[in-house]
């Protein structure tokens, strides 16, 4: 996580709505290849992200790890039955 975001974290008010935010910014722009692919790097940041020093980013970052894990499972199916 950049300085900056770990400031933010600090000083906001509520940690996770900037926790979510910074989660959803990833999902936005674009990208080559298959959708699961982006997904696992979304994963992967989070999988770094449970390993933060801050334990409210910690705890949130595993919270979200199993949203994460699911939705790429469920990608990487509609891939195989070539409906994405």
């Amino acid at each position: 996580m950049s300085d900056s975001a770990r400031l933010l974290l600090k000083i906001a008010p509520n940690p996770t709505e900037v926790l979510n935010q910074l989660f959803a910014n990833m999902g936005t722009g674009s990208f080559v290849g298959p959708i699961s692919s982006h997904l696992e790097g979304q994963l992967a940041t989070l999988k770094n992200w449970a390993q933060d020093e801050d334990p409210r980013s910690r705890s949130w970052a595993e919270a979200t790890i199993a949203y994460a894990e699911t939705g790429v499972k469920r990608q990487k199916l509609l891939e195989e039955e070539g409906k994405f």
